[in-house]
C-alpha cells in the first residue's frame, strides 16, 4: 500500500516518470513549394504509451511499475529546407508544429482513472534524402518533438496529478517519391 501524500504537482513528479519507447508505422507526405522548400505533413498508427513510475516507494506493494497507459496520435506539419547541390545525397532540415491527440486512457497499472492531457507539440526534424533516380529515393531522418502534458488518476481515492514533459526523440525511414 502507498502512503500517498500529494505534494505540489502530485505524489508523482517528472523526475519518476517513465515512458518506454513505442514503434509504429508513420505516413508522411510532402510538397516542393519551391526545388528547395517543401512542407510536409505526417501521422501515424497510434500507439500505445505506458506510463511508468521510477522509484517510487512502495513500488513493489502494487506489484507493478505501471501507472497507466494511453493510445495517442500525433499530426505535425512541417516546414523543409532541402539541400540538393550535393547531387544524389540531399540533406534537409525542417521545423514546425503539430498537435498530439489522447485516443483513449487505460487504467491498467496502479492509477486509477489514469489520464493524460492532449497539447501542442514544436518539432525540429533532419534527415537525408538518397536519390537512386530522378524520382524515387530512399530517406531516414529523426524529429525532435517539445510536448508537455498533464497526466494523473488516482491513487487509492487521492487524486494525483504531475506536469510531465514528454519530448520524444521520432527516427524514420522510408521511400522517397518525387512527381
Amino acid at each position: 500500500m502507498v502512503n500517498a501524500q500529494p505534494t505540489g504537482g502530485g505524489l508523482f513528479t517528472p523526475a519518476n516518470i517513465a515512458i518506454p519507447p513505442q514503434y509504429t508505422l508513420v505516413f508522411e507526405a510532402g510538397y516542393y513549394v519551391t526545388p528547395n522548400f517543401a512542407v510536409a505533413v505526417g501521422v501515424g498508427v497510434p500507439p500505445i504509451a505506458h506510463f511508468k513510475a521510477v522509484g517510487l516507494p512502495g513500488e513493489a506493494a502494487y506489484g507493478t511499475d505501471l501507472l497507466g497507459s494511453a493510445r495517442y496520435g500525433a499530426a505535425l506539419f512541417l516546414l523543409q529546407y532541402h539541400f540538393t547541390q550535393f547531387g544524389a545525397i540531399q540533406p534537409y532540415i525542417g521545423a514546425g508544429g503539430g498537435y498530439v491527440v489522447n485516443l483513449g486512457n487505460i487504467s491498467d497499472g496502479m492509477l486509477t482513472n489514469f489520464n493524460w492531457d492532449q497539447n501542442f507539440a514544436f518539432a525540429l526534424q533532419g534527415g537525408i534524402d538518397l536519390m537512386l533516380t530522378q524520382n524515387w529515393g530512399v530517406f531516414a531522418d529523426g524529429k525532435k518533438l517539445f510536448f508537455s502534458t498533464d497526466a494523473g488518476g488516482f491513487s487509492e481515492g487521492i487524486p494525483v496529478r504531475a506536469h510531465v514533459q514528454v519530448d520524444p526523440w521520432v527516427a524514420s525511414a522510408g521511400i522517397t517519391f518525387k512527381y
